[in-house]
């Protein structure tokens, strides 16, 4: 009898924090998921956080829907899109959330990012006409890069803000 009440209440505590299909929708829109690598990137960094189940990518619509057993959760897995390099809007019942980024307004001929969501050459395309008063440079093979984005008169939260606009997201490196 004992070891039936344990095994139940561990099997408790081991499912109690998975995703069910019952769990409530959430959805991310804005992101930019130009082919099936920016899908797979997405489902992968959902797939880490636990009690996210369920994800469906709309390539089309730019957005990814899936299951959150809570709101908490919800905005886990919008945290690890932004970490992985996508930007969106998360939209969890009646709650919406988007971010809102504080940079420098300092003019510089530079603003240098990484961890921007760059799979393809599709990718790099978007990214050369989000800034085609500037030069683009992208640097790496993963499917996070970085980006040097470089012309005149540039501020670090334009640069962000027109990258986010499109649905990627990387973090400024300060010029030292």
């Amino acid at each position: 009898m004992r070891h039936q009440v344990f095994v139940a209440v561990l099997a408790a505590a081991v499912f109690s924090g998975r995703a069910k299909a019952d769990d409530p929708p959430a959805e991310v829109k804005g992101l930019h998921l130009c082919c099936g690598q920016c899908e797979k990137a997405v489902a992968a960094l959902l797939a880490k956080v636990d009690g996210i189940a369920a994800v469906k990518c709309d390539r089309k619509n730019k957005t990814v829907a899936f299951t959150a057993k809570d709101l908490e959760t919800a905005r886990a897995g919008w945290s690890a899109l932004h970490d992985g390099g996508f930007a969106g809007t998360l939209t969890f019942g009646n709650t919406t959330i988007s971010r809102k980024s504080k940079h420098s307004e300092e003019k510089v001929d530079e603003v240098h990012l990484v961890n921007v969501h760059v799979c393809c050459p599709q990718c790099v395309d978007t990214l050369k006409d989000l800034f085609k008063d500037a030069q683009i440079l992208v640097v790496g093979t993963a499917n996070q890069r970085e980006v040097f984005v470089t012309g005149k008169g540039l501020t670090a939260q334009a640069v962000v803000d027109r990258l986010n606009g499109a649905g990627f997201h990387g973090l400024v490196i300060p010029k030292k």
